[in-house]
């Protein structure tokens, strides 16, 4: 007999493995799922987790006959009990869990310079750090967290309908089928045709100082006036108008301590492989074949400014 409670589908992580891609195709099925106000909620990562009441409020048109649906990374990225947060505000309804799984070393690099992009670069959050590398330790320990752990803690408050998946299956034709039959529903096929949130660059800050400087956009070149800082980043590309010097020089050295291409022996990054294999242990998934070279060697792309920040310059060369 089908339960009659409350229903709730986590997507815990991983980061860079697959979740914004889930989330895309499954919030398109409204006939079975209920969308949250945005996709990451981080609601359960929080040391004070709020009360039902304040949760179901982020689903604002819910259906108590649908999945309540949170695909969140950052759960298993926290470091932070999320098992018993989830139990003590979930209790009394049932949870399902789905757990996108990639190579390691992939996702690792992925997941950082996604950090670049989106976060540690940002003129916003410039003030917050004075340092980024990837040899830094307690930089790469931030990408290399116990979730095994917290998958364990997931089964031992009683949560056991929990399904793993390699990121390179659910662009496969039958994951939907995979999923709906897990959830046990009909969902529609998956759209594949695109990269729901590719990975990162390598952005760069440009500083105008006391004469100015100029920046290339499609094949011409454009002002960057004195004391202006303009963050070359694609799409999130931004420019500070009368940037102190202090700012500007704070940005430039945290930009210089950005890791440019990633050179280094396998081993470097056995940490991240040995707890991707306990993950799929906790996960009773069959971990792939990673067949990784002696060398790992990665160079991320160049990023440029997009044209409304183009449009905010002077143009001086065709």
């Amino acid at each position: 007999m089908q339960s009659t409670r409350a229903k709730h589908l986590i997507v815990p992580g991983l980061a860079k493995a697959g979740t914004t891609f889930l989330y895309d195709n499954l919030s398109r099925d409204t006939a079975y799922f209920n969308v949250p106000v945005r996709k990451e909620l981080n609601f359960f990562a929080s040391q004070n987790t709020g009360s039902l009441a304040r949760y179901l409020k982020l689903f604002p048109k819910a259906s108590e006959n649908k999945f309540y649906l949170d695909c969140s990374p950052v759960y298993l990225e926290s470091g932070r009990p999320i098992a018993n947060n989830i139990s003590a505000c979930l209790e009394g309804r049932d949870v399902w869990f789905i757990v996108a799984v990639r190579n390691p070393v992939e996702a690792l690099i992925s997941h950082y310079y996604h950090d670049l992009k989106s976060n540690i670069g940002r003129m916003r959050r410039l003030k917050e750090f004075d340092t980024f590398s990837i040899w830094d330790p307690k930089i790469l320990q931030k990408y290399v967290k116990k979730r095994s752990e917290e998958i364990k803690r997931l089964r031992t408050v009683g949560y056991d309908k929990i399904l793993g998946m390699h990121q390179k299956d659910l662009f496969k034709s039958d994951a939907s089928g995979v999923i709906g039959n897990f959830l046990s529903i009909e969902l529609q096929p998956f759209q594949n045709q695109k990269v729901s949130n590719p990975g990162g660059w390598l952005p760069y800050y440009i500083y105008g100082g006391k004469s100015g400087s100029f920046v290339e956009y499609d094949g011409a070149l454009y002002e960057i006036p004195a004391k202006a800082l303009v963050l070359v980043s694609n799409a999130r590309s931004e420019i500070k108008f009368n940037a102190s010097e202090d700012f500007a020089h704070h940005a430039l050295t945290l930009q210089s301590t950005f890791s440019r291409r990633i050179t280094v022996d396998k081993s470097y990054f056995t940490p991240a492989i040995d707890e991707y294999h306990a993950l799929c242990d906790s996960l009773g998934l069959i971990p792939d074949q990673l067949d990784l070279p002696d060398i790992i060697d990665f160079v991320p792309t160049t990023p440029r400014i997009n044209e409304a920040l183009a449009k905010q310059l002077k143009r001086i060369s065709a």
